[in-house]
């Protein structure tokens, strides 16, 4: 999960410096990395993550591609720390949403 998570990491900051193309790969790329591991709630969080930058980018497509893999993940990572992170993010898009219009 090492590598995972430093993949992760860079996607983050990749899209907090301005460059989402990147940051999307490397998010795609971490969740490649960490295929087959034991921690589903591990690839839930990331893939969490990864959609409220593209969210708060205003990549609705994007978004929506990488909304995808979470409802995948949380499929295998049902705990109660993943469902408060899912309600959060979901509440921001909720949010984004209504600033948008």
């Amino acid at each position: 999960m090492g590598e995972a998570t430093l993949l992760a990491t860079d996607g983050l900051i990749m899209f907090r410096s301005g460059d989402p193309e990147t940051g999307r790969a490397l998010y795609r790329a971490s969740l490649d990395a960490s295929i087959g591991e034991a921690n589903p709630y591990w690839r839930a969080s990331a893939a969490m993550h990864w959609w409220r930058e593209e969210m708060l980018i205003g990549a609705s497509d994007h978004a929506t591609v990488a909304k995808n893999s979470v409802m995948k993940e949380i499929k295998t990572a049902d705990t109660p720390e993943i469902k408060a992170i899912f309600d959060r993010v979901e509440t921001v898009e909720r949010d984004l949403l209504s600033i948008r219009q």
